[in-house]
């Protein structure tokens, strides 16, 4: 099992290994690469208006001539200086590797970061920390409405007691009440009955014909 992983880490290391003959291509690549930037405007500029031509090495030459006279030739020896600069420690030299770069630094800081816990922690920690916060204000929140829901219980419980005391006050009051109209009525029911009854019609009738005569004189008068 040794072994094998052995092995497996060899054909790593050898396939970032780039071979000595990708280091022309590369660096042509990367040469007329940042040339176009420039090569672009010039290009666009020669080919707008024109029928397309007949494709030879001296149509090549020529268009090349007239690029390089239109831009110049400081700006593309500058850049291929720079790009010889830039490919010079990476693929001649091996003293700066992209594969160490990545390997050393950027992975090694990732995984020092994760492992010291520099970003995560706080951030962990905060969840927990603001939700048990949470969870008190809650709680605080939960007894405070308890004791509002019980104050108004008694509250309501307290104004139920004196309801309850005035209905029954005013019970009191309807029952007398209704006590005094019984009585009226009993009183009332007793002179529609007997001799009472008939002093009373009695009574009405002579109220009525006095009203009619005194009508009467009024009138003739």
């Amino acid at each position: 099992m040794e072994s094998e992983t052995v092995k497996n880490i060899t054909i790593m290391e050898k396939m970032h290994k780039i071979p000595p003959i990708m280091m022309f291509p590369l660096i042509i690549l990367a040469i007329v690469s940042i040339g176009l930037i420039f090569f672009y405007p010039s290009m666009i500029d020669f080919m707008s208006g024109c029928f397309p031509i007949k494709f030879s090495i001296g149509t090549l030459f020529c268009f090349l001539t007239n690029i390089l006279l239109s831009i110049g030739t400081y700006p593309i020896i500058f850049l291929i200086i720079v790009g010889f600069l830039i490919t010079y420690p990476f693929y001649f030299t091996r003293k700066i590797s992209p594969h160490a770069i990545l390997t050393r630094f950027l992975i090694r800081d990732v995984y020092n970061m994760l492992k010291n816990r520099w970003i995560f922690n706080p951030v962990y920690y905060l969840f927990p920390i603001g939700i048990y916060k949470l969870g008190g204000v809650m709680r605080t929140l939960h007894l405070s409405l308890n004791k509002l829901y019980h104050n108004v219980g008694i509250g309501t419980f307290k104004l139920g007691s004196f309801m309850r005391s005035f209905h029954l006050s005013l019970d009191k009051y309807y029952r007398k009440l209704a006590y005094f109209f019984r009585n009226s009525g009993e009183l009332i029911r007793k002179f529609q009955t007997g001799k009472i009854n008939s002093n009373l019609l009695y009574f009405i009738i002579c109220i009525f014909l006095s009203l009619i005569i005194i009508y009467l004189m009024v009138v003739m008068n």
